[in-house]
């Protein structure tokens, strides 16, 4: 307040304060200010480095509001301004209403299949009012399915994505370079029969009946009842399951069954060794071997009744010799998608909103689209290509005299033991995939397809085993033709019908390179004018629909979320047209930015200390199969005589000696 010698008085008034000074503190933040950090939060600055340049600009002169803020003030920002791009609203299952709506205005880009929420009624569906479903995928997704879907899927499901114990069931199947591809997804809060009938069902509305030929899933039956259920016009799929969930079931069971490590460790080694046999006949020998086994000791024959009750009437599901050649063995397709997903796009944190998982399903999808429009362009060396690689590198190791011709297509290789040996056979001259075919050796100039060996390498994971780089190296009957194939300047025999071929694999390549730009709406637009008045007049169309809308809306809460909407995009659209064209300092250091930080140093402790041992279930050495094998192979009558007695209970669970 301030008296004037003719008597006025001036008063300064805050009308937004009482009861203090017009102290730094109670000061609110400049308008022009927050539109900046709005821009910068945008440009996706963080905001570590948003506070250290604010703080390294203090002087003793200068300390203003600004000065004074953190990283809770950041938040208020960003909240206030929209900028969490995935959060329409503030309520999650609001937020994903906002989004399926929106999705819903673009029918042929509409990743939402279905959707059921809680606290909803559907008839013609089985599911409970508390029950949750959503079916996505994409059109990506879907002729992903249709192309590589009749080879063969896998299906599992995984927590952790969202805060509400939701569970995201993921349906894969692998594409011509060995690498797993998520497509379609079901997030539900329950897996069982029923749900999965659904979401299978939704999918088939989508991409039509898919025929496979084989269907892999963990030990739990309802994935594949469900699909056989859906999709019971075509023949039943082969049914595999996981290996790694089988051997986790068969460890659980003989640590409660048995209860002594030795034991168990005996019984464990006999199990892997009949898995993994690959051949029928000596499966079957060595299962009767393995079940004669367990009939000899008191100690096994609760473990004897599980394994007859729960595997052995169904060993065409979990055996390796009813698998050859299918390319797969475990779910890890699947697992390693879960992987990437919580730990790549979901920074590794705990995701508590439902939106937050649903639209980073959606950005894995569309960095997928790039990534197999980069193998279909300038081609990628995959896990299984150089696996291919290294075992190629491996077979430079052994010599070529362990090569054996036993026919013109038929080899046989000395194992490096000098005891075992493997047959390679010969099975294509070249690969009726031609040109698509990705899985190849260049030195040797073959592919998986066209050479076969009788070890787990090629038999199960279907890789090009070092035994057949071995015997196409020290083969000298190649065919000049042959190699000519695979060469790119070189003609053979049958020119005209090669250069159909290529001409056919060149158009479905192009097609398909031109459906991965429609689905990313990257098709080029060099006008940058028309496109930029393009999304003006899309703009102004909104605005006038929105006007249009105001008149007849009643709805309060309607209104006031309309409101707080355009105020943040007002301002944020502001903020960006004033100060987007602003770029960031160079960084001061150049490291890289995924490298660790030194750990520091501690104090630690120096005595030891006594623990208990822990025996872990060791799988068998490829000596002890060839002993096991040997024993029981033709000496299934005489069990009990030649093979070596099931160890007594000498040893207790923490592997101390009683």
């Amino acid at each position: 307040m301030t008296y004037v010698d003719d008597g006025t008085i001036t008063v300064d008034v805050c009308y937004t304060h009482y009861g203090h000074e017009k102290e730094l503190q109670h000061i609110r933040l400049a308008k022009e200010k927050r539109q900046d950090l709005a821009a910068k939060i945008q440009q996706g600055v963080p905001r570590d480095r948003i506070l250290s340049d604010i703080r390294e600009s203090v002087t003793e002169d200068n300390l203003s509001r600004e000065h004074l803020l953190e990283r809770k003030d950041l938040s208020n920002i960003q909240r206030a301004f929209g900028l969490k791009d995935y959060q329409r609203h503030q309520n999650d299952l609001d937020s994903v209403l906002a989004w399926i709506t929106e999705w819903r205005g673009s029918p042929d880009a509409n990743p939402i299949l279905f959707h059921k929420f809680q606290g909803e009624t559907l008839e013609g569906y089985d599911l409970a009012k508390d029950d949750i479903v959503l079916v996505i995928q994409s059109p990506f997704q879907r002729s992903m399915l249709r192309k590589f879907g009749p080879n063969g899927v896998c299906c599992d499901s995984t927590h952790g994505t969202n805060g509400y114990d939701f569970l995201l069931t993921t349906l894969l199947v692998i594409d011509e370079f060995g690498e797993g591809f998520p497509a379609a997804w079901c997030i539900s809060n329950h897996e069982d029969f029923t749900t999965m009938c659904n979401f299978f069902s939704e999918v088939k509305k989508n991409t039509g009946t898919i025929s496979s030929s084989w269907f892999m899933s963990d030990i739990a039956p309802q994935f594949y009842n469900a699909w056989v259920g859906v999709m019971d016009e075509c023949p039943r799929p082969q049914k595999l399951l996981c290996t790694w969930h089988v051997d986790k079931a068969i460890t659980h069971e003989l640590r409660k069954k048995i209860g002594d490590i030795a034991t168990e460790l005996e019984i464990y080694k006999m199990f892997r060794t009949v898995l993994e046999q690959t051949d029928e006949t000596l499966f079957d020998d060595c299962l009767r071997g393995f079940l004669k086994r367990l009939s000899l000791s008191t100690k096994t024959a609760s473990f004897k009744k599980y394994f007859e009750r729960e595997w052995a009437s169904r060993k065409e599901q979990w055996a390796y010799c009813f698998r050859v050649g299918l390319g797969i063995n475990t779910n890890m397709f699947v697992e390693a998608f879960h992987k990437v997903f919580k730990y790549q796009y979901l920074k590794g944190k705990t995701n508590k909103r439902l939106d937050n998982c649903l639209l980073n399903l959606l950005k894995y999808v569309r960095d997928k689209t790039f990534d197999r429009l980069i193998k279909l362009t300038k081609g990628k060396v995959t896990t299984r290509i150089n696996i291919i690689q290294e075992r190629h590198l491996r077979s430079l190791t052994l010599s070529t005299g362990s090569v054996k011709a036993e026919g013109p297509n038929t080899w046989t290789v000395l194992g490096e033991d000098g005891r075992s040996s493997y047959k390679v056979s010969k099975l294509l001259d070249a690969c009726n995939e031609r040109q698509n075919c990705q899985l190849k050796c260049q030195e040797c100039n073959i592919c998986v397809h066209m050479y076969v060996c009788n070890c787990p390498d090629s038999l199960i994971a279907t890789t090009i085993c070092k035994h057949i780089h071995l015997v196409c190296r020290s083969s000298t009957s190649q065919d000049e033709n042959y190699a000519r194939q695979w060469s790119e300047d070189g003609t053979d025999s049958s020119e005209t019908q090669r250069t159909d071929q290529n001409k056919k694999n060149l158009a479905e390549k192009t097609a398909e390179i031109n459906f991965l730009k429609d689905c990313l709406k990257k098709a080029p637009n060099n006008d940058r004018e028309t496109e930029r008045e393009r999304r003006k007049q899309s703009l102004k169309n909104k605005l006038l629909t929105i006007v249009s809308d105001l008149e007849g809306c009643e709805n309060d809460d309607a209104l006031q979320q309309l409101e707080r909407s355009i105020n943040s995009a007002h301002s944020l659209f502001t903020s960006i047209r004033e100060h987007g064209n602003k770029h960031l300092p160079t960084p001061k250091e150049n490291a890289p930015q995924n490298r660790n930080i030194v750990p520091q140093k501690r104090f630690f402790s120096t005595k030891k200390k006594s623990r208990k041992i822990n025996v872990r279930l060791v799988k068998p050495s490829k000596e002890e199969k060839m002993e096991i094998t040997g024993n029981w192979r033709g000496n299934n009558d005489q069990v009990g005589s030649t093979e070596k007695p099931i160890p007594s209970d000498n040893v207790n669970r923490e592997g101390e000696h009683q």
